[in-house]
């Protein structure tokens, strides 16, 4: 169903049987990674967008390469930590504070960042060298409350430490595009074959819990989905917007796959979705982008866009007739 998805919103893809997280970041330097999962980060990727609400559309952009400054510093202070001292400082961050591998996955219980940036703040003015998993987990106990010290031992604390920061840079293993397996430093673990389960379930081709093929219902399901109804709430920011044209090789509307229709009204965060819920026909499709080219060269120095708030989300929502144009 995801390739489904991805292929109606011509999205590249990758499958991966488990912690795909991991090698979103390994295929394109430039790639953003979109989850809510710290672990992203965690596996240094340096670009990614968090989701907080897919509903309510609320999510958080963070770069891991945004230079330092002062400001940043007093602002964000475990990203200052994290450029003084390395990718190490997630790992102890999401052991402390919980992710998919530690022992809880609420992270280890009293512990937070009230003790974890003033127990990084010991080693401010040492060298890099004298801060391992060691030593920072001493400077941890000597911060904690009595209630961690009676569930944790300080050993119990490096363990915990060492073992995540590890799984992180060196243990922990993706499958590429193939079906091989490397580990996170890239070396080749298992070399996948044509006729493997393995294969299969990364071209898709069998269900990734069961890994057996898709049953009479589950191929009803994926042949079914729609992608255009996961766009219903999305919007193009504004900023963004300038304007559309017809895909290479299309010499009108009518010359377009519904597909290609589909994809020039989300481009502009339009809705491609009707007012009964159904997907547009491609003559309701045609409808919409005839009156936004209409409309683009009615106002040829106007932004001329789709406007999707949740009041105004009909076939023609609203037209704004003072500085940018909208349907």
């Amino acid at each position: 169903m995801c390739i489904n998805v991805c292929k109606g919103m011509f999205l590249d893809y990758a499958i991966a049987p488990a912690e795909a997280d991991m090698q979103v970041g390994r295929y394109n330097d430039s790639a953003i990674a979109v989850c809510c999962d710290g672990d992203l980060l965690a596996y240094d990727n340096k670009r990614v967008i968090f989701v907080d609400s897919y509903f309510k559309e609320t999510w958080r952009y963070v770069d891991m390469t945004v230079p330092v400054t002062d400001d940043v510093r007093d602002e964000y202070l475990l990203y200052w930590y994290y450029h003084k001292f390395g990718v190490r400082i997630i790992h102890w961050w999401v052991a402390v504070m919980g992710c998919d591998i530690t022992e809880s996955d609420c992270g280890m219980f009293y512990l937070g960042d009230k003790t974890f940036l003033p127990a990084l703040s010991a080693f401010d003015e040492g060298a890099a060298s004298t801060l391992n998993s060691a030593t920072f987990a001493a400077a941890l106990w000597d911060r904690v409350i009595s209630r961690t010290r009676d569930r944790y031992t300080i050993d119990a604390i490096w363990k915990e430490l060492d073992w995540v920061s590890k799984w992180f840079s060196a243990d922990g293993t993706y499958s590429n595009d193939l079906g091989d397996i490397s580990p996170v430093n890239g070396t080749l673990i298992k070399r996948a074959l044509d006729d493997t389960i393995s294969v299969k379930q990364m071209k898709g081709g069998v269900n990734p819990k069961t890994r057996l093929p898709f049953s009479v219902k589950e191929n009803k399901q994926i042949s079914t989905a729609r992608p255009h109804n996961l766009l219903h709430n999305l919007a193009k920011a504004e900023g963004s917007i300038h304007g559309v044209s017809l895909p290479a090789g299309k010499a009108s509307l009518n010359d377009c796959r519904v597909e290609e229709l589909k994809a020039m009204i989300i481009a502009q965060g339009g809705n491609v979705t009707g007012n009964d819920g159904n997907a547009m026909r491609k003559e309701q499709l045609i409808r919409v982008l005839t009156a936004f080219f209409q409309l683009e060269k009615q106002h040829p120095t106007q932004r001329v866009y789709f406007d999707r708030t949740r009041e105004k989300n009909g076939l023609f929502a609203n037209i704004d007739t003072s500085v940018q144009k909208m349907i």
